[in-house]
């Protein structure tokens, strides 16, 4: 693809990247927005990271709706669903989406998760192998190096200054540049949405709970400690095909915790594009999506 799309990503829309019809779902009084697209094929559930939403997938959906039933949703606190007050948890997003997927009467599917998402695609296939296909993770949440700034925001009043809606749809661009290994100018839908998302009641609050269960100011909670010890314990029992995605600039989790994941899963295949930081599916979207749909056709 020809490198302007960073620059002038408007003018690949309906191409390569491209929004869809909202539709909804209420899950266990949750209600979530969620994309379906691509009636044919097999299932493939897309799971955002965190502070994300299905919009994150828009640069993907385009490419592998060809082929799969695909279905993205917004997790609960986050994008258009609702911010309920619960314990925002691994566990409880796991079984969020198995609810989701039961409730789309889908039995098996592949699953596909960023970051956070990466991380809750884990917990699903730990929890209920028997639903996953196949697991495709980009940069999953996984290991002990995270940004300080979530540390900080795990902070009591310090966090919730942190976590303040931006004051302007500027703002929300600039605080997507660590995102990415090169600058990316996002086009304006994508920022305003975000921004309105960050603005909704609940937001904040259900962001600062889920740190507030894993970090502390200067390390992690004893639920973050049991979890990654959990992870070393378990993972190895995954034995559905995996794909994993990292890159070596990743500014979110650190790319050294992808040597351990590798070493409990021994046989994932693994792409380490470079430069890239923490977001392959949208920073080289044509090669990624060219890789996924090669990895899901063997899966």
């Amino acid at each position: 693809m020809e490198e302007g799309w960073r620059t002038n990503p408007e003018k690949y829309r309906g191409s390569l990247w491209d929004y869809y019809e909202d539709r909804f779902l209420e899950i266990r009084g949750t209600k979530t927005r969620y994309w379906s697209e691509g009636g044919e094929g097999e299932p493939l559930v897309l799971i955002h990271g965190y502070m994300g939403s299905v919009e994150e997938w828009a640069w993907n959906i385009p490419a592998l709706k060809k082929k799969y039933r695909v279905l993205a949703l917004d997790l609960p606190g986050f994008g258009l669903a609702d911010k309920p007050d619960v314990e925002y948890d691994y566990e409880y997003f796991a079984a969020f989406v198995s609810d989701f997927m039961e409730n789309l009467g889908i039995r098996q599917a592949h699953i596909m998760g960023h970051s956070m998402g990466g991380a809750i695609a884990i917990n699903l296939a730990l929890l209920h192998p028997e639903k996953v296909r196949s697991l495709i993770l980009v940069a999953p949440a996984f290991g002990r190096k995270y940004p300080f700034a979530m540390h900080l925001a795990s902070t009591p009043v310090l966090g919730e200054m942190l976590m303040r809606p931006p004051a302007s749809p500027a703002k929300v661009a600039a605080s997507f540049r660590y995102l990415t290994y090169e600058p990316i100018n996002y086009a304006e839908v994508t920022v305003e949405r975000n921004y309105q998302f960050q603005h909704s009641p609940g937001y904040s609050r259900a962001c600062l709970k889920f740190l507030r269960n894993y970090f502390t100011t200067f390390g992690f909670t004893a639920r973050g400690e049991k979890l990654l010890g959990g992870y070393y314990e378990n993972i190895s029992r995954i034995s559905m095909p995996v794909f994993l995605a990292w890159g070596p600039q990743d500014g979110v989790v650190g790319f050294e915790s992808s040597r351990d994941l590798r070493a409990l899963l021994p046989h994932a295949e693994f792409w380490s594009p470079d430069p890239y930081g923490h977001c392959p599916n949208f920073e080289y979207p044509e090669e990624f999506n060219e890789r996924a749909l090669n990895f899901l056709g063997r899966s």
